[in-house]
């Protein structure tokens, strides 16, 4: 959606929707099952590469 929009370029839409995902997880680890902390941390960091 923000792809079309124009509101963010092309080589930036994969970094935030990872970004995003990350986040996702992690809280779905805070809340709900902890096990998905890790999977969570692991995708964040992985957006900083």
């Amino acid at each position: 959606m923000l792809l079309n929009a124009g509101n963010i370029p092309r080589a930036t839409t994969g970094m935030v929707t990872l970004l995003l995902f990350a986040l996702v997880t992690f809280l779905y680890g805070v809340h709900l099952d902890r096990r998905f902390l890790g999977v969570g941390i692991f995708l964040g960091l992985a957006t900083w590469s």
